[in-house]
């Protein structure tokens, strides 16, 4: 009888020790790790930067919540940002503004090309550029070079065509991510342009027909080259430049391992297959000049397609966007 309740104690005991030590083993890996138990890592992202199933994993893999917060402008972004003060963890945000990011304080200096592995599958193409030539505050994850889409027989529009040097401006917040921080008054659309604004499931070549000019990203004309040859995309003194899709880490987060482990899946061939399927933008990774489902426009060496000449860095100040101000006094706990 006593051997009868020994076995059933230690029967119903077993199961609370192997918890109880899988618990402490758990906590020494984490303390090893650098991280703290039951961590919440915070990413702010525009949707199909990641994938819900890769965050899914990561958060399973982790043993910790992901907390996505989303936007879809550029005024929806600084709101968070200012609110988050910094306390974000993983920051979806383009290469125009990521220097008034760092001038803020809202991003944290981490040297990526000492601390994140996977930018050895970035192509050269990408690394190093202006807006952050030591990738010390971000890294690229996708591509967006902007020009003209036309019928072939029919060159760039110039300033006389396009109503001023400026006007093509209004033309670009349809495409960018950031494309409008530094929005002029609002001028007059000349009837001859029009912006390819549409999915990419959608595209099609009829609403182009009645237009001389449309101004496009490589990756959306890409889709209209692809089924029309009589159509070209050139790049122009006006209206060219280049867009990196960029990753950072918010400058008061707590998890910036994880950050970086995060950032590191974003390098993954299966996170940048869906991200190019729901965004209309060029992938980086050097894997991609072999992926036959990846089309030729849409790879690292379409860049070296088009003279580097034409190609602009800009750099856009947030100052530019409503209501920043008031934005900004709030996260500073002043008033607006």
């Amino acid at each position: 009888m006593k051997l009868k309740k020994w076995i059933l104690g230690a029967a119903i005991a077993a199961p609370f020790l192997v918890g109880t030590g899988w618990g402490f083993w758990s906590r020494r890996q984490e303390t090893k790790l650098g991280l703290p138990a039951q961590s919440q890592l915070t990413v702010l992202c525009p949707s199909n930067w990641f994938s819900n199933a890769l965050l899914d994993k990561f958060a399973i893999d982790h043993s910790l919540k992901v907390r996505l917060w989303t936007y879809d402008n550029a005024n929806e972004f600084l709101r968070q940002m200012a609110s988050a003060n910094g306390h974000v963890d993983v920051i979806c945000t383009s290469s125009l503004i990521i220097r008034d990011l760092v001038k803020n304080n809202w991003i944290a200096e981490v040297d990526f090309m000492r601390n994140l592995p996977g930018l050895a599958k970035v192509s050269a193409d990408f690394l190093h550029l202006s807006y952050d030539p030591e990738l010390k505050y971000s890294v690229p994850v996708f591509w967006s070079l902007y020009g003209w889409l036309m019928q072939k027989d029919i060159r760039p529009p110039g300033p006389a065509e396009l109503g001023g040097a400026n006007a093509w401006l209004e033309l670009a917040p349809d495409l960018g991510l950031f494309a409008l921080l530094n929005s002029l008054e609002p001028v007059h659309r000349p009837s001859k342009i029009s912006t390819l604004n549409l999915r990419v499931e959608d595209l099609s070549i009829e609403p182009l027909k009645k237009y001389r000019w449309t101004f496009s990203t490589l990756a959306k004309a890409s889709e209209i080259l692809n089924i029309n040859n009589g159509y070209h995309f050139e790049l122009a003194e006006i209206g060219s430049f280049l867009e990196i899709g960029v990753l950072a880490i918010g400058a008061r987060s707590e998890n910036q391992q994880l950050a970086k482990a995060l950032m590191e899946l974003a390098y993954s061939d299966t996170n940048m297959n869906h991200l190019l399927k729901h965004q209309a933008v060029g992938s980086l990774l050097n894997s991609s000049e072999k992926d036959a489902r990846i089309g030729s426009l849409r790879k690292p060496s379409a860049l070296r397609l088009y003279s580097l000449k034409l190609i602009e860095f800009p750099e856009l100040s947030s100052d530019a966007i409503p209501q920043f101000h008031k934005y900004l006094s709030e996260s500073q706990g002043e008033k607006p």
